[in-house]
């Protein structure tokens, strides 16, 4: 339907768009998540349990995926930026096959579509989403084209996996589930798909009950979630609001997909796409996003072909309009490349190696260094890793202050711009310790108590 030339104009820009999304944010530093993750999925390769050793309220699942990678690969974070895009690009090759299989010659641009939305919402982190996205968009896509036994089993794992690795996939699955049964008139293999999706789950459960671990596991990471404020709405509202934007351009064509297009099991996707946007208005998170992203960039696909078909210099002038409106969105990338991600990611380098390097063998750092948990090698003197309502609600504040005077020659990585979650901590630690270097792009001071 769509010109052939528009199309792979589009295809261009898009492409050409996500390599300056691509370069520029192979730039920025670890986070918080990426901290922890890299720390506890360290922690456990040396035979160490998460949630009894070490605080976390995620399932486990994404510890176990970054231990190889941290075998291969040293603590530079830009080789973790590049596994981050080696996971999208995976997951683009299955949105791919499922564009395919509903409309041929829509696969490259519902592909790189996903790749240019994945980059907006912050897909550029290593952490449990962009594997979220890679496990559903597999199972999903195995479902709608397998006939095979095997396939129907593997399809479960992979929507099983999804769970394991975060939550909220659990929506998701739901309608995995439902889609299964739907798509199969042979009940044989909808029953294989609900072998694949128990049996990892049935693993864990019987690991749980004889390690000891169920009691714990369940209250970290089910319960514990429920300690967590959400926020208000109001301000979700208003980064929703900004991501949208920045990406309106597919929600359009989303929209007329949704409304106007007749596609043969349309409401698939649509099933995947919408079920889980009641969770994504909970914080105001755009990586949350991600977990809808594949099947966004499918219906876009169908969507802008099929509306090109009917109004193409309509569709010409909307790309137009697109392409003007994401010239902020670019200045942005290019702005927090040149003005922050760089200096921070150089900084961090640096403080890493300061770090290491200074004479103690503790370590305790404020939310947003807990990557010099795992960067650093020191030992941490808290199994909190970072201090939220959630690990409040188990006292870690009082637990990390009670330990800041049990250990001698340690090391503490504090904010210098003031804001903390824990004022208890800052006093303490500003009370009892040294200040001994500073830095400035991060945000951060470092301390020792000897």
């Amino acid at each position: 339907f769509m010109n052939k030339a528009l199309k792979n104009i589009l295809i261009l820009i898009l492409f050409l768009l996500t390599l300056i999304f691509i370069f520029t944010s192979l730039h920025v530093p670890l986070s918080q998540d990426e901290g922890v993750f890299l720390s506890i999925s360290r922690a456990v390769s040396n035979g160490h349990l998460p949630y009894i050793d070490y605080f976390d309220h995620k399932p486990p699942l994404i510890y176990l995926l970054l231990i190889l990678p941290l075998k291969l690969i040293n603590s530079n974070f830009i080789f973790y930026r590049l596994l981050a895009l080696f996971i999208n690009l995976l997951t683009s090759f299955f949105v791919f096959k499922i564009a395919e299989n509903y409309k041929k010659n829509i696969g490259l641009l519902a592909a790189v579509s996903y790749l240019f939305l994945v980059y907006i919402f912050e897909g550029y982190y290593l952490i449990s989403e962009p594997f979220l996205a890679l496990f559903l968009s597999a199972s999903f896509y195995l479902i709608i084209k397998s006939k095979n036994n095997y396939n129907f089993i593997l399809s479960g794992i992979l929507a099983s996996f999804a769970v394991l690795t975060k939550q909220p996939a659990f929506i998701s699955v739901l309608a995995l589930v439902f889609i299964a049964y739907r798509n199969n008139k042979k009940l044989e293999n909808f029953m294989y798909f609900i072998l694949g999706v128990i049996s990892p789950l049935i693993f864990l459960s019987i690991y749980l009950v004889f390690s000891g671990m169920l009691d714990i596991f369940i209250e970290q990471v089910l319960t514990s979630n429920f300690y967590y404020p959400a926020m208000p709405i109001t301000l979700v509202l208003l980064k929703s609001l900004n991501l949208i934007y920045q990406s309106w351009y597919f929600w359009i064509f989303v929209i007329y997909f949704a409304f106007v297009v007749k596609q043969k099991d349309k409401i698939l996707l649509l099933l995947m796409l919408l079920l889980p946007t009641m969770t994504y208005l909970v914080r105001d998170y755009a990586h949350y996003w991600i977990q809808s992203m594949p099947f966004v960039a499918v219906c876009f696909s169908l969507g802008s072909d099929y509306f090109a078909a009917k109004y193409k210099k309509l569709s010409v002038a909307i790309l137009v309009v697109f392409l003007l409106t994401s010239i902020p969105t670019v200045k942005w990338f290019f702005w927090m490349y040149i003005n922050t991600w760089k200096a921070q990611s150089v900084e961090q380098q640096e403080a890493t190696e300061y770090v290491k390097f200074l004479d103690g063998d503790y370590i305790f750092a404020e939310n947003r260094f807990t990557p010099f948990y795992f960067s650093s090698s020191k030992k941490n003197i808290s199994r909190f890793l970072y201090i939220t309502e959630i690990t409040d609600h188990y006292g870690a504040s009082q637990d990390v202050i009670s330990k800041l005077d049990m250990k001698d020659k340690l090391i503490v990585l504090w904010p210098n711009d003031g804001i903390v979650y824990s004022r208890g901590i800052e006093n303490k630690i500003k009370d009892k310790f040294n200040k001994v270097k500073s830095y400035d792009k991060l945000n951060m001071d470092v301390y020792i108590n000897y």
